[in-house]
């Protein structure tokens, strides 16, 4: 039964509520997106959610090596850090609440096999997808003053538009263990990770669960 979200986005239900607590929440998009801004906004209501995200390894490791290591250096470090530390995460379970994580998402079978394995260590793995074109996500590096090289942001694209083409020919985004994808826009994003997160106030209420299709 196709269904829309407050958020615009056309899917599909499940028929099974999601328990916030227990939920996994992976935040993928181009480079320059706008995942990190949209996670911030959530963080600014629930200043107590965990967070990873790459970002937070790479102010960590200049803090000690100084402001002269190259950029380039410290994107390697801090991502295959950053990796591990959501590899921990999902092994440790929910038991200690949700946790955000900010990736691109663009690897299919790398997250198809997280949330498989989010899924089998207890998580309800969501997964938030924003849809941001190319040029504007160009436009998002330059304004944050880190622009990903050319040809890792060319590859990052076309990975991107093979997911897009999957799911138009009705093929499942990043594997069928996710128990939500969502495509909301730039503006919609902030939105649609507090309606995920935040515990709804009324006992007994079932959320609807979409999967996108689009």
């Amino acid at each position: 039964m196709a269904a829309t979200g407050t958020d615009g986005t056309t899917g599909v239900t499940t028929g099974t509520a999601l328990d916030p607590p227990a939920r996994f929440v992976v935040v993928g998009g181009l480079p320059g997106a706008g995942k990190s801004t949209a996670i911030r906004s959530l963080q600014t209501d629930q200043p107590g959610l965990r967070v990873l995200d790459p970002e937070q390894v790479t102010t960590w490791l200049r803090d000690r090596v100084g402001p002269r290591a190259p950029y380039r250096v410290l994107r390697v470090l801090s991502h295959t850090i950053h990796a591990l530390r959501v590899l921990l995460a999902v092994l440790l379970g929910p038991s200690r609440g949700p946790v955000v994580v900010h990736d691109t998402a663009t690897r299919r079978r790398r997250t198809a096999a997280l949330g498989a394995l989010a899924v089998v260590r207890g998580w309800q793995p969501c997964l938030v997808v924003l849809q941001v074109a190319p040029e504007l996500a160009r436009a998002g590096q330059r304004h944050r003053g880190r622009v990903v090289g050319a040809r890792a942001f060319e590859q990052h694209c076309r990975r991107w538009s093979e997911q897009r083409r999957r799911g138009a020919t009705g093929d499942t985004w990043a594997g069928s263990a996710w128990r939500e994808v969502l495509h909301p826009v730039r503006a919609e994003a902030s939105g649609t990770l507090r309606r995920l997160l935040v515990v709804d106030a009324h006992p007994g209420h079932e959320r609807r669960s979409l999967v996108s299709c689009a």
